[in-house]
């Protein structure tokens, strides 16, 4: 699920950065895509847009959470027809354990943060009150795709 940071409205938002939340279960998969235009005109209309398709699910031969993020196709104008995104991919422990995780091959720094109570649902940022959160931070060419693998301890 793709989250965008606290901002007062969609005009000041900095789309070039986002966060996608997992919530993990070896039983099921998910696919879904993030619809993108450049949010002030109907240039929508005429083909102006992007569509950036993923997909989760649980690969038992590697016992890790699979993300893949497709090339994004289509294009469009406008201060938020970014090519590159900063993105956090959170995966949402619910009790398990990560114990690494890479994308397309590369080793990539997690960071854990512990169960917090308090926590505000679906936050683009801190703890949950689920339980663990483990956290990558990538950055993205949306030309291209890229799978980024948590691997359980």
């Amino acid at each position: 699920m793709p989250l965008a940071h606290d901002a007062k409205n969609t005009k000041e938002q900095s789309w070039n950065e986002l966060t996608f939340d997992y919530y993990p279960d070896k039983e099921a998969c998910d696919a879904d895509f993030l619809y993108e235009d450049d949010g002030e005109t109907t240039a929508y209309r005429q083909g102006e847009f992007r569509i950036g398709e993923y997909e989760a699910k649980y690969d038992r031969k590697e016992n890790a959470y699979v993300i893949r993020f497709a090339a994004s196709e289509g294009s469009f104008a406008g201060k938020r027809a970014c090519t590159m995104r900063k993105a956090a991919v959170r995966v949402h422990s619910c009790g398990g354990k990560i114990e690494r995780a890479e994308m397309n091959g590369e080793e990539l720094v997690v960071e854990q943060i512990g169960r917090d109570a308090e926590a505000f649902p679906f936050a683009a940022e801190g703890g949950a009150a689920d339980g663990d959160v483990f956290t990558v931070r990538v950055c993205m060419d949306l030309s291209q795709s890229h799978e980024i693998k948590f691997y359980l301890a």
